[in-house]
């Protein structure tokens, strides 16, 4: 029988405890599977549910789970005419005639050195592992150090501007974004980028991008709406940690 609660383990190596995701909210699974790990702790669970989902949102609440965050999934699609006018017209407004003559490459992958790619981990602080004040900054540091590594290191694409870039997937004929990481601030380099990745999604005939962010993190979710992308979904998240000594506190 396919199991609810599935161990993860890129996640359990950078937090040092075994940590698990509940993937398929089924409660009745969720209540035979749920008192078998948290009877050895240390233990780490996460959950992601639909935010109108309130039934399984107390069940978890009740068995020990603490609501992080709220996750909003942006969408943009090929077919949203307005978007491609008020992309033009923001391209005429510039006096530029392709996002790539702004200074963006596309890779295959990216090297990157230590110093920056912690600074790149560092960047990341509106997520929802940042917003868990049970788990340890060190772990979560290390956690998006291995993301980031993982994301330009040839599982993903990348775009590339200065020190910034952004990370997506091809998934037939959609994209769906990864990381997106800005250092030189107040630039306009996220706004690059997420034109860059719009006119990639064109040029190859992808018909959607998709991204996901935390409600809580206002720049980003701004940043792409004022691109164009439309609200697509929301979802709780929620964590599960047992004992304190499964991540260091602050």
């Amino acid at each position: 029988m396919t199991r609810s609660i599935v161990q993860q383990s890129f996640d359990t190596d950078a937090f040092g405890a075994p940590f698990y995701r509940i993937v398929d909210v089924d409660v009745a699974k969720l209540a035979e599977e749920l008192p078998a790990l948290t009877a050895k702790p240390p233990v780490i669970i996460d959950a992601k549910v639909p935010a109108a989902d309130v039934a399984t949102s107390a069940w978890l609440l009740r068995h020990g789970f603490r609501k992080i965050c709220t996750q909003v999934e942006l969408l943009w699609a090929r077919s949203d005419r307005g978007t491609d006018v008020e992309q033009r017209d923001r391209m005429r407004q510039a006096g530029e005639a392709s996002p790539w003559e702004r200074g963006v490459t596309l890779l295959d992958e990216l090297s990157m050195s230590e110093d920056e790619l912690r600074a790149h981990a560092r960047n990341i602080t509106r997520d929802r592992f940042n917003q868990d004040p049970t788990l340890s900054r060190e772990s979560v540091q290390r956690l998006y150090e291995r993301w980031i590594l993982n994301s330009i290191s040839g599982r993903c694409r990348v775009l590339r501007l200065g020190r910034s870039f952004f990370s997506f997937r091809e998934e037939r004929d959609s994209i769906r974004a990864d990381l997106l990481s800005v250092l030189d601030k107040r630039q306009g380099h996220g706004g690059r980028l997420v034109a860059c990745l719009i006119h990639h999604a064109r040029t190859i005939g992808a018909s959607t991008i998709e991204v996901v962010t935390e409600c809580e993190n206002v720049p980003s979710w701004t940043l792409f709406t004022e691109a164009g992308f439309r609200l697509g979904g929301f979802q709780s998240v929620y964590h599960l940690v047992e004992r304190e000594n499964a991540c260091e506190r602050r």
